[in-house]
């Protein structure tokens, strides 16, 4: 599991509804090590590529895969490369257990 994954694992909160809240650390309140740490991985996946543009989802907050399904797939199908720190498979509100898919 990578870092994002296992701050969303241990600060994140799944409501009813299959809301996940991360306000705490992504976006009310931000840590601003995770946001370096998020970069720094950002720069790895992309050192090689020359980007022009970023397209960024947000969903009341930052946008996780879970957020733009299906739209991930027509993104994707247009030609885009879509890229993800942490894909959201599955939540449960009653247990709070979030699933992530494996990459």
């Amino acid at each position: 599991m990578n870092f994002l994954e296992n701050r969303i694992a241990k600060d994140g909160a799944v409501k009813e509804g299959n809301v996940l809240k991360v306000g705490s650390f992504l976006n009310h309140q931000m840590d601003i090590r995770l946001f370096q740490q998020m970069g720094e991985e950002f720069k790895r996946r992309f050192e090689e590529k020359e980007i022009n543009k970023i397209l960024t989802i947000e969903s009341s907050g930052i946008g996780i895969e879970k957020g733009f399904q299906p739209g991930g797939t027509i993104i994707r199908n247009l030609g885009y490369q879509l890229e993800s720190l942490a894909i959201v498979e599955s939540m449960d509100a009653e247990t709070g257990t979030i699933t992530f898919r494996e990459q």
